[in-house]
């Protein structure tokens, strides 16, 4: 997980490894003959809120810190509740997945003129930590998505999409939107895509994460899609926006059940 002061430790190392190339000696001449650097010396610092490095490099990381600082505090919306993770569906899970649908109309209409995204998914396991009740920071979306995956369409025969549920169902559900099912035998039963009967040789079109389209966590069907297309956005870019533009509108965050997983009997 990555966590803010991870994360400046990351950004601090990277600043240092910067100064550290930008001031590499270079050959020199003394009375006509070439010099040339026979040792460098270094030791590594840990960069928390103890350290006491040299001055200058404390000057030159300072904007740096102060700006992700800034960044990271940043308020982009507020949650009504707090929402946990949970199968085989939850307030979290159903949250990531319906904004993940409704974000995505947007970019598939950028991507492939035409086209609808008719479901979402999401592992919960990349879901790290919950949103609490109150104020969203930019920093809490980094904790919940830690990863850099990418968004990623994909265009699915319906016996594909039937496969790719049963998969869903083995798992004991995970996050999903335009979707329902109920989970009987680790199969998928009685399944609705956009409230009707999947057809077997329709095509649909999925918007889920490069991890889940690579195969991530047994999702191996998604490797035979009809086609792919990588949108070229991280998930997290696209929560934290989808967010600030909710807030702008004056919609509070909030999430509930509906049943769109079950267990059956």
């Amino acid at each position: 997980m990555m966590n803010r002061r991870h994360g400046y430790f990351v950004f601090w190392g990277f600043i240092l490894a910067l100064c550290c190339v930008s001031c590499k000696p270079k050959e020199s001449t003394l009375n006509g003959e070439n010099l040339k650097v026979a040792k460098i010396q270094y030791q590594y610092e840990k960069l928390d809120d103890k350290y006491n490095g040299a001055n200058d490099v404390s000057a030159i990381i300072a904007p740096y810190r102060e700006k992700l600082q800034s960044d990271m505090s940043r308020v982009i919306g507020h949650a009504s509740d707090n929402m946990f993770k949970g199968k085989p569906e939850s307030v979290l899970s159903n949250y990531c997945s319906d904004l993940l649908l409704d974000a995505g109309q947007d970019i598939a209409k950028e991507k492939i003129k035409g086209i609808k995204v008719d479901f979402a998914m999401l592992n919960n396991g990349g879901l790290r930590v919950p949103i609490n009740k109150g104020d969203i920071t930019v920093e809490n979306i980094f904790q919940l998505m830690p990863f850099e995956n990418e968004v990623v369409l994909l265009q699915l025969t319906g016996d594909q999409v039937k496969a790719f549920l049963n998969y869903i169902a083995s798992r004991g559900g995970e996050s999903v939107a335009g979707v329902r099912f109920v989970i009987k035998d680790n199969k998928a039963t009685k399944a609705l895509l956009q409230n009707k009967k999947i057809v077997s040789t329709q095509k649909y079109w999925l918007i889920t994460s490069d991890y889940i389209a690579d195969g991530g966590d047994g999702s191996g069907v998604l490797k035979k899609a009809l086609k792919r297309v990588n949108a070229g956005i991280r998930l997290r870019d696209l929560m934290i926006d989808y967010i600030s533009d909710q807030t702008e509108k004056g919609i509070v965050i909030s999430s509930k059940l509906d049943g769109r997983i079950k267990n059956g009997k």
